[in-house]
């Protein structure tokens, strides 16, 4: 599966080279858009099999499923951050890809407060 995402990035990558050289940046912009949402979609299916095999895994070890959870909320919206600010700066918005990034920080901020609570929870037992 790799080697196919590869040969489509590469290929993608001379196709937006070309269009740049020939002025038409706007099409560069929007074949690597097409290319980005693509290779998300096609990750989808692969992220689906790691998730359910790491539900599993925390059913088994009997960790409970609200960690599970956030860390599986903030693995995703980091991943979709940094897809949308590359897609913003190859699109020459470096300020929105900054906006993105920042306001990406802050959703994880607020996932991980439950874990963060729990956390302090158990420190305060110990203590």
């Amino acid at each position: 599966m790799i080697v196919k995402i590869a040969g489509i990035c590469i290929l993608g990558s001379v196709a937006c080279i070309f269009f740049r050289q020939s002025g038409r940046s706007e099409f560069a912009v929007l074949t690597a858009l097409a290319i980005g949402v693509y290779v998300l979609f096609v990750s989808f299916s692969e992220v689906s099999v790691v998730m359910e095999t790491l539900r599993n895994l925390a059913e088994k070890t009997g960790l409970d499923t609200g960690i599970y959870k956030t860390v599986m909320k903030i693995t995703a919206v980091a991943c979709i951050t940094q897809s949308a600010s590359e897609l913003c700066r190859d699109a020459g918005e470096g300020s929105l890809s900054g906006k993105v990034e920042l306001f990406g920080k802050i959703i994880i901020c607020a996932a991980a407060i439950p874990a963060v609570t729990a956390l302090f929870g158990i420190i305060a037992d110990l203590l």
